[in-house]
């Protein structure tokens, strides 16, 4: 079973709340995150990832520490393809994440909070995805 703690992301000048994944350093967000963050719901968030799933990444279960069950959390690919989508219909917000994320693509982000109090950093996605090609 996959596990996530909640995180406190730094990108560029912008916080966000994620969750990352315990085994692979991942990180995910949940329908709410993805929405919320740029001023839209998680149904539209949600709706989006329906539709665009056969393009994006599988959402991967794991357990958060707040609720009880699997749940269903969107890779950092996902989300980026959400808010570009509503920033190309005009959401500022959106728009700035996806700038933000852009500018540090291949670096990495700063976990600013870590749900037990422990800062640490975190590896993009695609250093992840290089490190376990390299194993």
């Amino acid at each position: 079973m996959t596990d996530a703690q909640k995180v406190t992301l730094s990108v560029q000048n912008l916080i966000l709340e994620a969750y990352q994944l315990s085994q692979t350093q991942e990180l995910v967000f949940t329908h709410r995150q993805i929405g919320e963050i740029i001023g839209k719901t998680k149904a539209t968030a949600q709706n989006f990832l329906k539709k665009q799933s056969d393009r994006l990444p599988v959402p991967i279960k794991a357990t958060i520490p707040q609720r009880q069950g699997l749940i269903p959390l969107t890779p950092l690919e996902g989300a980026i393809a959400y808010w570009t989508d509503q920033s190309e219909k005009g959401n500022q917000k959106a728009r700035e994440l996806v700038d933000a994320f852009k500018s540090q693509s291949g670096s990495e982000f700063e976990i600013v909070l870590s749900e037990n109090g422990t800062p640490h950093p975190k590896k993009t996605s695609q250093e992840t995805k290089n490190q376990e090609t390299n194993l």
